[in-house]
């Protein structure tokens, strides 16, 4: 059968016959699909998994291909570079060619060690033997991306100007830099013709091989190529063969000792190899080769070129062609050629045939499971001798060996790299392999080489200790001391923190292009080092590190020389006697930490690197979840570390009291429903101090009710009346509070109820106070209550306001009883499974509630725009962090497109497709009632709440959505800003609101606001606990607290309700719930517009006299001074002062 995709595809091919053959007939349009018409459908079915993924790949590839059409100025430039070569006079100079040069203004980029000025050998020029074009350009795979694009220009130096030893003691790298400064001199030359920008630069961030950069100046000359948007890069090369390539294998050495003036250096150290120096020469004389290589490939696969670009495109955005990188899309394009060339037994792991999707998906499988540590890659065969694989092995990392088998194209990787390329690859191909989802953007649309989005744990390393780990046989081959140590620290952290993470990389600021008559740029030990991990949560937070049995003498040596003073031995409970370190820690937060505490302590230990060198900024982040400097009698610090134990212990067994009480009906189900229960409260839950409760101030009071659901075995003895119902709910609670206290004569209860005798909705609970000193409330859930609702609203029998007041009771049901019982057992469970869920989502409500936004969003919203980051890692791994997850949502807060786009997150994997496409038709209905997003601006579904009304339905509205982007985007600048400097007081600038555009702020008095504690710093005088005249009273005070304690009591939240209902059709409000004692309210445009007056406006009004005089219907507007001292009259005793910031 065909789908109506297949269909569409179809009559696209018809349309692009019917535009090659002129008009269709009515046969040909409804004739049979050829052969090749259905091998591409067959192919978008089982290679694409849909036919808008092909047509993606198909627009994508249309977009990053430059049209080689429009290039002529550019081709005139390359055509007159080439006469510019070859008319360079040759020169022949023994000595002052620095000077020389200087007369030009160009200093020569000689690679450190600078040359001696002893110089015994000769430097001199002649016209490059050859020039040619190379790398992408003539290959036709040149990708657009954020940057320019290269075009490079190889100029083959004369093998005359080189003797037999030149491969030695950077002679070659002088004379290079030498040829390179002569072109950039005849280049400059006004002469010349050409009026380009002119700089030196690192090919490929080798320091030993400077290369010209030539960019355009925009002067609309007939070589102003700068609308091609890329810059021509000159290549000095030497010809294949210049030096004898034994010398250069992977084993040699080929800078002797006394050449740096290291004297220092034993005899057999004197003979250690120099593989990156080796590497570096051999790479300057295969340009052309490679070129030749990959060009038979092209010719013999026609999407060659195409998955070029694909896998050009997923690598920008990784950031691996960057310059900063050593692997970049000429590696990709060679080792997709090597899977295309038929191996030893003459199979072929890609094949010809292959589609460009083809190609890049199998290029990305052997990438992602390939082990290149222990069966390394060859085109060629190894030449033999001293280019054996076991060679190459013992000093590379990774092993790429071209056709010659004496090159390792990827000879400058690092490992780190290597693993970084690895763990993105390993992601992308389980993305290729998920066809539940849509991945395009995700594989190439979205950047994902951000360090604060990328990586659980930036660690910023500052003031690198270079001369104390610098060692003089490291200076051999690693003429930068920076880089050195920067290859050299991931490898420790790897050994060290081995399985509690799944990557360690760096990423350092690399020399950029420099002026021509500046020196060669020299990475300084004060320029970060950014460390970026992504964390095993089975293992992160492991307090022990066990090593090798004391038995084994040499590998319990090694794990003592690893860790330090900190390894030791120890027997453990398995009577197991090994070499070990411990980390201690007593808090949740500690924990999380661990991996933080042990990159500090190697980096110490093997780099001398002090720790106030060393910022984290993850648990900076963390502590604005934790309650500030309260009292001792206020907080106890030994249940404020165990995180949410004591009260899931707490629950867990109020369970079982609740289960063990006489009732008239038996309880079916106890069900948690609160933010303590889910792990996603805000603040670890404080227990209640009855010893001490009376005595705190106001400040101090707030005691949070954690609610429970309890559900009664079904009965048919229940009334037919909603009223009624309620009434017999409040019996039930009644008994339900005697039988616990004269079973539990320590527990004390409280039955409370809201409503008026014709309530219809349920606004009675029970407030239990255990004896751990946590309070529940208690609802019970009734299933006769939504049937008669139901039934209420589908009849005719209700008047317009009884059926409003069924349809709120409704809605408030089902919420209380159905979703929010629900919500909270499927964020418990993907809290344990994501432990570091439930971080991300207290910090971000935090975030929302610092920024006055609590109440526009609510809880459960937000604890699901987190849950989709977890679930829906997308680019990325899953976030390993609080501080990863908390910068994940709010980039998801400012770049999903809310207003054409629900958010559908499947939090118990149970959404089928036709659901998907029942929330898409809800969704489009809904913005199609509610063009503007007035309401329910951001529509987020789950399988409970297919049309999104359930979180926020009236809330946030569309401007409020907006001052949410504004301030997310804010604070991820502030966020960036702050992991590249390390700032940590940089941080605290997130959770602080700019007040400024406010038009009015309702100021309460601190000692009034009973959660005043929970405030980032408050004043701690005003939370401290009253003494008592006398002490022994106080014990008998202490028996009665717990009946006169008001649970859940927020004058606040009372107040800003009151004030919302009266004007919240006139003004928008803003508070931030945890601790802020401030209000601050925006007065909506479209209600200070002038109105006709009519009776019973609905506010206090004023004339608008200048307006009335020729109007039968006078105008009002509204009495903004009155209505604000209404406002302050409301909150007398609570509020202070009304500050006017912006007068209307």
């Amino acid at each position: 059968m065909i789908s109506d995709d297949d269909e569409d595809l179809m009559a696209a091919a018809a349309a692009k016959s019917e535009r090659k053959a002129g008009p269709l007939t009515q046969d040909a349009l409804y004739k049979a699909p050829t052969n090749e018409e259905m091998q591409e459908l067959k192919d978008a079915t089982e290679l694409f998994h849909s036919n808008l993924f092909k047509l993606q790949i198909a627009e994508l590839l249309s977009e990053v291909r430059i049209d080689y059409t429009k290039m002529k100025p550019l081709e005139k430039t390359l055509h007159h570079l080439r006469s510019i070569f070859d008319s360079i006079p040759d020169r022949k100079e023994a000595t002052k060619i620095v000077k020389a040069m200087k007369k030009s203004k160009i200093t020569i980029p000689f690679p450190n060690p600078q040359p001696p000025s002893d110089i015994q050998y000769t430097f001199g020029f002649k016209k490059p033997t050859l020039v040619n074009l190379i790398g992408s350009y003539p290959l036709k795979t040149v990708t657009k991306g954020r940057h320019h694009f290269n075009i490079d220009v190889s100029i083959e130096m004369p093998e005359e100007l080189f003797q037999e030893k030149d491969h030695m003691n950077y002679r070659y790298f002088y004379k290079r830099a030498y040829y390179i400064a002569v072109i950039a001199s005849a280049l400059k030359d006004t002469k010349s013709g050409l009026n380009l920008d002119i700089s030196f630069e690192f090919l490929n961030n080798d320091m030993r091989r400077p290369i010209l950069v030539l960019k355009p100046v925009h002067d609309r000359s007939e070589f102003d190529f700068s609308k091609a948007k890329c810059v021509i890069r000159i290549i000095p090369t030497i010809k294949q063969g210049l030096f004898p390539v034994q010398r250069l294998a992977p084993g040699r050495n080929n800078v002797r000792p006394n050449f740096l003036g290291l004297d220092s250096i034993s005899e057999e150290d004197s003979k250690l190899a120099t593989p990156q120096y080796n590497a570096s020469i051999l790479l300057d004389s295969a340009p052309t080769t490679h070129l030749n290589f990959l060009y038979q490939q092209a010719k013999s696969c026609d999407n060659f070129r195409d998955a070029c670009l694909l896998g050009k495109v997923w690598l920008n955005q990784r950031g691996f062609c960057d310059g900063t990188t050593s692997f970049n899309g000429f590696l990709w394009s060679m080792i997709m050629g090597y899977l295309l060339k038929p191996g030893p037994s003459g199979t072929r792991r890609l094949a010809p045939g292959f589609s460009s999707y083809q190609l890049f998906k199998g290029t990305i499988d052997f990438l992602a499971n390939h082990d290149f540590a222990k069966v390394p890659i060859y085109i060629g065969q190894p030449a033999g001798d001293e280019f054996t694989l076991e060679a190459f092995q013992s000093h590379y990392p990774f092993v790429f060996l071209d056709g010659s088998g004496h090159v390792n194209l990827a000879g400058l990787v690092s490992a780190d790299e290597l693993n970084t390329l690895q763990h993105e690859a390993k992601h992308t191909f389980r993305q290729l392999n998920d066809i539940s989802q849509d991945h395009f953007d995700d594989l190439f649309l979205k950047r994902v080489d951000e360090l604060h989005f990328r990586y659980d744990y930036v660690i910023r390393v500052s003031d690198l200790p270079i001369s104390s780990v610098y060692s003089d046989v490291a200076k051999l081959d690693n003429p930068c001391a920076y880089k050195f140590i920067a290859s050299q620290l991931p490898l420790i952290l790897n050994k060290g923190l081995n399985d509690r993470v799944r990557l360690v990389a760096k990423q350092f600021d690399t020399c950029k292009s420099w002026p021509l008559d500046s020196s060669v740029p020299v990475m300084s030990e004060s320029t970060p080092l950014f460390v970026g991990i992504i964390a095993n949560q089975e293992n992160a937070n492991r307090l022990v590190d066990k090593g090798p049995g004391a038995e084994d003498t040499e590998a319990a040596e090694e794990f003592r020389k690893l860790w330090g003073d900190k390894a030791e031995l120890r027997r453990f409970k398995d009577g197991s006697i090994v070499e070990s370190v411990v980390w201690s820690c007593s808090s949740v937060e500690e924990k999380g930490m661990i991996i933080v505490e042990a990159i500090t302590h190697l980096l110490g230990h093997h780099f001398n690197i002090p720790s106030d060198n060393i910022q984290c900024l993850k648990g900076a982040l963390e502590q604005n979840i934790q309650l500030y400097k309260l009292p001792a009698s206020l907080l106890d610090e030994g249940l404020s570390k165990v995180g949410f134990q004591p009260v899931m212990g707490a629950f867990n067994e109020f369970y079982k009291q609740l289960r063990e009480i006489e009732l008239p009906l038996s309880l079916s189900g106890i069900y948690p429903a609160a933010p303590e229960l889910r792990y996603s409260s805000v603040f670890t839950p404080l227990p209640l101090n009855m010893a001490i409760h009376s005595r705190l101030p106001d400040a101090a009071k707030y005691v949070t009710p954690i609610d429970v659901v309890l559900q009664l075995e079904t009965s048919g003895r229940w009334p037919d009346d909603l009223v009624a119902i309620q009434k017999i709910k409040s019996a039930f609670y009644l008994k339900i509070s005697e039988g616990l206290e004269s079973e539990y004569p320590d527990m004390y209860t409280t039955v409370v109820d809201e409503g008026d005798d014709s309530s219809i909705q349920s606004c009675s609970y029970l407030d239990v106070t255990v004896p751990a000193g946590f309070t529940f409330r208690c609802r019970i859930q009734n299933d006769r209550e939504i049937t008669l609702l139901e039934n209420g609203i589908a009849g005719k029998a209700l008047s317009p306001p009884e059926r409003i007041s069924y349809q709120n009771a409704l809605a408030e049901y089902r919420r209380l009883f159905i979703n929010r019982p629900w919500h909270t057992a499927q964020i418990q469970s993907i809290c344990q499974r994501f432990p570091t869920l439930s971080h991300t989502i207290r910090i971000t409500k935090r975030w929302f509630s610092a920024h006055m936004l609590a109440p526009h969003f609510s809880e459960e919203l937000i604890e699901l725009i987190c849950a989709y980051v977890y679930l829906y890692p997308g680019a990325w791994s899953e976030p390993g962090s609080g501080f990863v997850g908390f910068n994940r949502v709010l980039k998801l807060v400012t770049s999903h497109d809310w207003k054409n786009e629900p958010l559908i997150v499947d939090l118990d994997n149970s959404i089928k497709n036709s659901e998907k496409e029942e929330i898409l038709q809800k969704f489009n209905e809904l913005r199609k009632n509610d063009e503007h997003c007035k309401h329910s601006s951001m529509v987020v579904a789950t399988s409970k709440d297919l049309d999104g009304s359930c979180w926020s339905k009236e809330s946030p509205q569309g401007v409020i959505l907006v001052r949410a982007k504004m301030l997310a985007k804010a604070t991820l600048s502030c966020m960036m800003d702050a992991v590249n400097q390390g700032s940590v007081s940089s941080l605290k600038k997130i959770f602080a609101t700019p007040l400024q555009d406010y038009d009015f702020l309702i100021k309460l008095d601190a000692e009034k606001c009973t959660r005043y504690f929970q405030r980032f710093k408050p004043d701690v005088k005003l939370i401290k606990s009253k003494g008592e005249k006398y002490r022994n009273l106080v014990l008998e005070q202490n028996t009665s607290d717990a009946a006169n304690t008001r649970i859940g009591f927020d004058p606040v939240q009372l107040y800003l309700a009151e004030i919302k209902e009266l004007y919240s059709d006139m003004i928008v409000f803003f508070h931030d719930t945890f601790g802020g004692h401030m209000i601050a309210g925006v007065w909506k445009p479209s209600q200070l517009k002038a109105k006709p007056w009519k009776v019973n406006a609905g506010f206090s009004s004023i004339p608008k006299i200048e307006e009335n005089k020729n109007k039968k219907t006078p105008l009002i507007l509204p009495n903004i001074p009155d209505i604000l001292s209404e406002v302050e009259r409301l909150g007398a005793g609570l509020v202070t002062e009304i500050v006017i910031q912006n007068e209307h």
